[in-house]
């Protein structure tokens, strides 16, 4: 609250599961700002890069892509943010990891998590989320590095398995 003000500031972690075990591809901070119609710099919000490991927070967007610029302190609360390590990370870490590992039919989860006093509440999971709108905070491309080796990777592996089921029904209609 002493950051962003009296409103709800929420986590986006991007989760593969592949391979039995969970993967961090992205992180990012949803920042708030009094007035915002939704927690997305494209409804008045803030994002700003996490560290997928440490919950540092870097640059703070005003806008995802061309036209945006970047921010060091809260326009309303005149606290810094850049830099700032957000509360309950571990724990943010971990409840995630449990929670795609539970539901890992459903391999890519984009997970908005809410940061409370006591902790972590997961608010939704998005299994159709917007990848390409936060490339801007990772500087790079989904599909760069050894994310993008993952995500090849798990999306080479389902493939085959879809084409194979398909055969099958098929064949047990003709």
């Amino acid at each position: 609250a002493a950051m962003v003000g009296e409103v709800i500031s929420t986590v986006r972690l991007v989760t593969l599961f592949h391979d039995g075990g969970v993967h961090i591809l992205m992180a990012g901070w949803k920042v708030p700002r009094v007035g915002a119609l939704a927690d997305t710099p494209q409804r008045g919000a803030l994002a700003a890069r996490l560290d997928p490991e440490t919950g540092q927070a870097g640059p703070v967007f005003t806008v995802l892509g061309p036209g945006g610029t970047t921010l060091t302190h809260h326009p309303d609360t005149g606290a810094a943010l850049d830099g700032v390590t957000l509360p309950h990370w571990q724990a943010i870490l971990n409840k995630t990891r449990r929670a795609a590992g539970l539901v890992h039919q459903l391999p890519l989860i984009g997970w908005d998590i809410a940061i409370s006093p006591r902790g972590p509440v997961f608010v939704e999971a998005n299994t159709s989320m917007s990848l390409e709108a936060f490339q801007p905070l990772l500087g790079e491309g989904m599909l760069a590095g050894d994310r993008g080796r993952l995500l090849r990777d798990a999306r080479a592996r389902q493939a085959p398995n879809k084409r194979a089921r398909r055969r099958a029904k098929w064949g047990r209609r003709l």
